[in-house]
């Protein structure tokens, strides 16, 4: 789950990181830097500035690409400069950077790459003349496109824009921003990403929901169990009109699909014969009718929701007194979770506000903007300008949840709020949101899980469905049956425990080959290897270690690999070329090595034994309450002596996700990650005194090891040589030991010395 930001919180956090820790000046460098390391740089660059600090990120862009031997041109739009730009501007001038004026003759289509630093996060309205002439010069250059933040002439709030940058890549600098999302971002950004600068979240941050975090709602099915287990839900729906019997049909099918045990489909009498040739394990429920048109009768309807979890009603059911009835008599009788939507929504937008409100059912309401202004009487372009704040400002005075439908989907009760950011062109076609309806009634009648958080999972679910047929049909081509038929191969997606969807031998060498300065053939030859070392990308970072080395080595797959400085390979070389693996790690070895380096003014540290996980493990029960922690949350343990093995706080491998087990308000145990490479995650676990010899290090870490796993992440545990406790956590949470290395660290020259 990522944190998003309002422009105006994100403004506060910015202001408060500099107030408090981090000069402004130090900040607009991380953002510069973030933003190349981000981007696929190639070729012929060129960098458009504006005047703000969106400009300034572009001007430490060029510094960074110029020391890479990168050497871009810059373009102005104004001869004006923030403080901070001011100061990297003239950093640019002084290395010889080629400036000129973005003027009408200026032409960008001889450049591969070009940065869009010209409008931030905080930009409004209509672009100016000059701006829009940069903008379409940047749209036609056929270059790769690198948006600082956002695409200039985004709205940072609500994604909306008259004329914007069309990016290749967006890399938003501390958190996202709605705008990110909403709107038009996913018709003007391929892709985006996220870079942490060390700013810290200030105000009421939204939520943007990840597979990752659906997981949670689909616990594994018991033996033991029936159908009933999993919930009855009725979904109501159909009329002459809006026969759509296929759809309707596939409608309670989605809801099948999505885990629920019983669906009632309720369709007017004189649709049923045209339903039940498409009805396979649903449970058909005629209601009256007249002339193919619903007819509301009390104890028809009392007899369909009893005994219910969930009700989804609404679709197709047509725009009629019948229908406003049906809607009164739910908002008033039910008490279960109820979706509404379509013809149920308009049904609502005439009916007393204080029905919605003191209802005592769990409503859902799922609109699109137009619906969502016929209830809230709100004028379209209102809605577009602020759609979080419309969404929030109607769930919180109504009682109720809105789901509101876009290209990304807000789902707010009046407090809190998700965005879900799944989904594809292609399900803008006829009944994509009887899909969703079944789907939703689906959770809402089976998952335990708050009824605001389960809405979202829903939503998500149904875009991913959507996403999948999008990739086998294509847009233009996709229905939103190919959706619904999606919807296991999303579930089994989420809850597939046991698959891992990456090749963790490959991740591993690749690994190993970038901190040693390797490839991938040398890890996995059986020759050992010795190499001047050069700082690679996707190298683990350590503090001590960051673009220098003097000498480290490891023994991995019965061999030898060293780097380091070349006089001192030179020297490995000639000691340990023939040398086998068994004998390295020995002490004599050891000494010998490090009566070397203190030749030159460096030390061995202490030999470790590394571990890589087998796969998915069965998670060993514990009493107490498990708890995770994001990356934000981390924070509150900075200086907290008791959990210095599973947070380190290091500058170079930030903490990343960590779990702890609480029993009577104590925390007893903690085991934490920290992201030393972009691919592989370090493990570290503490347990307080008088809490082991329980086995809560191993279930915390297998817990962890599971969900790392999950994320697509290779995680592995470090330990010492003599921690024999430490390495019976590693053994029984279902890690093998895979590797041995060394490195070493400055210390006093001495002409003999021993391991430290």
């Amino acid at each position: 789950m990522k944190i998003i930001l309002s422009v105006e919180d994100m403004r506060k956090s910015d202001a408060d990181t500099i107030r408090t820790s981090v000069d402004s000046r130090e900040l607009m460098y991380r953002a510069g830097e973030a933003i190349v390391k981000a981007a696929d740089v190639r070729g012929k660059t060129a960098i458009i500035c504006g005047s703000g600090n969106n400009a300034g990120d572009g001007y430490v862009a060029a510094l960074v690409l110029n020391e890479q031997g990168i050497h871009p041109d810059i373009f102005l739009l104004y001869d004006r400069f923030s403080d901070d730009g001011r100061y990297y501007f003239n950093q640019c001038v002084k290395k010889g950077i080629k400036v000129n004026k973005l003027s009408e003759d200026t032409e960008l289509t001889s450049y591969d790459t070009v940065f869009d630093c010209i409008l931030g996060t905080g930009f409004k309205g209509d672009v100016r003349d000059e701006v829009r002439r940069a903008i379409e010069k940047i749209n036609s250059s056929g270059a790769y496109v690198v948006s600082a933040d956002i695409n200039s002439g985004l709205n940072g709030d609500n994604g909306q824009a008259e004329c914007c940058v069309h990016s290749d890549l967006t890399v938003s600098v501390g958190f996202y921003q709605p705008g990110h999302f909403l709107g038009k971002a996913k018709d003007v950004m391929k892709k985006k990403t996220v870079c942490d600068i060390g700013i810290k979240p200030e105000g009421n941050f939204y939520r943007l929901l990840e597979a990752e975090d659906t997981k949670v709602l689909f616990a594994s099915r018991k033996n033991n169990s029936n159908k009933g287990t999993y919930g009855y839900t009725a979904l109501i729906g159909g009329s002459e009109k809006y026969s759509g019997a296929a759809k309707l049909a596939g409608m309670a099918a989605s809801a099948l699909r999505a885990g629920t045990g019983v669906v009632k489909l309720a369709v007017p009498d004189s649709l049923k014969a045209s339903v039940l040739p498409y009805m396979l394990e649903s449970t058909l429920y005629p209601l009256k009718d007249a002339d193919g048109n619903f007819v509301f009768d009390e104890h028809e309807i009392e007899s369909l929701i009893n005994h219910t979890a969930a009700v989804g009603v609404g679709m197709g059911l047509g725009n009629t007194h019948e229908t406003v009835k049906l809607i009164t008599y739910l908002l008033k009788e039910y008490k279960g979770r109820l979706v509404i939507d379509a013809d149920g929504l308009n049904a609502l937008s005439g009916l007393d506000a204080s029905l919605l409100k003191e209802s005592e059912a769990d409503i859902v309401l799922t609109p699109h903007v137009k619906e969502f202004s016929r209830l809230s009487g709100q004028p379209l372009e209102e809605i577009l300008r602020d759609p979080i704040n419309s969404a929030v400002a109607y769930a919180g005075k109504n009682n109720c949840i809105v789901l509101l439908k876009g290209p990304s989907t807000i789902i707010t009760d009046g407090e809190s709020v998700y965005l879900t950011e799944t989904g594809s062109a292609g399900m803008a076609t006829a009944g994509s949101g009887d899909v969703l309806t079944g789907i939703m009634t689906a959770l809402q009648g089976h998952i335990k899980q708050d009824t605001l958080f389960t809405a979202a999972a829903a939503a998500w679910l149904n875009g991913r469905a959507g996403e999948l047929a999008g990739e086998k049909t294509g847009a233009v081509s996709q229905m939103a049956g190919d959706t619904a038929s999606m919807i296991p191969q999303a579930v089994k997606e989420v809850v597939n425990d046991d698959a891992i969807m990456f090749d963790m031998k490959a991740v591993f060498c690749k690994q190993i080959a970038a901190d040693f300065a390797a490839s991938s053939d040398d890890v996995c030859s059986k020759q050992n290897v010795f190499t001047v070392y050069r700082p690679c990308e996707g190298r683990r970072l350590f503090d001590s270690d960051i673009d220098d080395c003097y000498l480290k080595a490891v023994c991995v797959h019965g061999k030898i690999m060293m780097t380091g400085r070349a006089d001192v390979i030179e020297w490995c070389r000639e000691k340990f070329a023939e040398r086998t693996s068994d004998w390295f790690m020995e002490y004599p070895t050891l000494r010998m090595i490090d009566e070397r380096c203190r030749e030159d003014g460096f030390m061995l540290k202490q030999a470790h034994p590394f571990y890589l996980p087998e796969g998915i493990s069965d998670e060993p029960e514990v009493t107490g309450d498990i708890v995770w922690y994001d990356e934000e949350e981390i924070f509150r343990f900075e200086g907290d002596k008791r959990f210095t093995n599973a947070y380190s706080f290091r500058k170079a491998a930030k903490d990343v996700i960590g779990v702890g087990l609480i029993r009577n308000g104590e925390i007893l145990g903690m085991a934490g990650a920290s992201a030393d490479s972009p691919d592989m995650w370090q493990i570290g676990i503490d347990v307080v005194a008088g809490a082991r010899g329980e086995h809560i290090g191993t279930a915390l870490v297998t817990r962890l090891k599971n969900r790392i796993l999950r994320q697509g992440k290779l995680p592995f545990y470090g330990t010492g040589m003599s921690h024999i406790h430490s390495q019976n956590v590693a053994a029984h949470s279902g890690f093998y030991p895979a590797w041995t290395e060394f490195y070493t660290v400055p210390c006093n020259p001495l002409p003999t010395g021993g391991l430290s």
